[in-house]
């Protein structure tokens, strides 16, 4: 059967991946991100191709992103501000070599 038929069948995507399907043949068999949240974690996301955007809008944390491998560019880019990424370690020189663009004020 397919992913998509075990998936209407009432299979979750952990069930799925523990019967051997891939992430990314889950991804591809249709389940949308909030259920794929629940089932993986940001970095095997990461590896199925979503973005930093798409996991952060999903409800992950700045932690799990970052954790998962996403550089400072990408989590900037992705909607976190500054004063959240100096709080989770990032200098204000990091952000600046990072090339995001973000004002004085923001940055100290």
């Amino acid at each position: 059967m397919s992913v998509e038929q075990l998936s209407v069948s009432g299979y979750s995507a952990r069930e799925l991946y523990d019967a051997s399907f891939s992430v990314q043949e889950i991804v591809s068999g249709g389940f949308k991100l909030p259920q794929l949240k629940r089932a993986f974690s940001a970095k095997e996301l990461k590896k199925a191709g979503f973005s930093a955007k798409q996991l952060k809008e999903a409800g992950f944390l700045l932690g799990d992103l970052s954790d998962a491998g996403f550089s400072i560019k990408e989590l900037g880019l992705a909607g976190f501000s500054p004063e959240e990424l100096r709080e989770n370690g990032f200098s204000a020189q990091k952000l600046i070599e990072a090339g995001l663009l973000y004002s004085l004020a923001q940055l100290i």
